[in-house]
């Protein structure tokens, strides 16, 4: 009787991939567009700014960005943080700065290359039609800060409470005595 030798487990590690030179250049863009259509008012002791999140496609694709910059960086800041695109049932992960893609879901039998052609036309065809509203829906986020002034009379605001709050406890413990 022969015995057969095991295999060890060999678990599979999948290959890294980076963005193509035309999807860097890309998402370059689009995060510059988006980040210079920051939107910001005050209205009294705070700030209201409007940031683009999300820009949508008639074809249901989605290209996300998961910075929250509260103002306008120049061009060599832009890549940084991490971004997104969706693309039907498939997605991939960005890492802005190395150019890296962090993760992805592709069809099985979808080859790398044409997988990451159809990502490049898509980011090209977002950056194309940034600023038609028919073609490129821009999702966007508000997020509020308080103004110097603003922290200032937060700060007077807990320290009046606080105040009030020890005087009270003095006055009971001076009436238990």
């Amino acid at each position: 009787m022969k015995v057969q030798n095991i295999q060890p487990n060999i678990s599979y590690t999948a290959k890294p991939h980076n963005m193509t030179l035309g999807m860097r250049n890309n998402i370059e863009k689009l995060l510059l567009k988006m980040n210079y259509s920051l939107e910001c008012a005050q209205h009294g002791d705070s700030y209201e700014f409007l940031i683009i999140k999300k820009l949508y496609d008639n074809n249901n694709n989605v290209f996300e960005d998961s910075r929250r910059l509260l103002e306008k960086f120049p061009s060599k800041k832009q890549m940084q943080g991490f971004s997104s695109l969706k693309m039907g049932d498939s997605w991939m992960d960005f890492d802005n700065e190395t150019s890296k893609i962090v993760d992805y879901s592709k069809p099985f039998y979808m080859p790398w290359f044409i997988f990451a052609k159809k990502a490049e036309k898509i980011l090209e065809n977002l950056n194309k039609f940034y600023t038609n509203s028919s073609k490129v829906m821009q999702e966007k986020m508000a997020i509020r800060s308080l103004t110097p002034d603003g922290w200032k009379k937060i700060q007077k605001y807990i320290l009046k409470v606080e105040k009030e709050r020890l005087e009270n406890i003095t006055k009971e413990l001076e009436q238990c005595n």
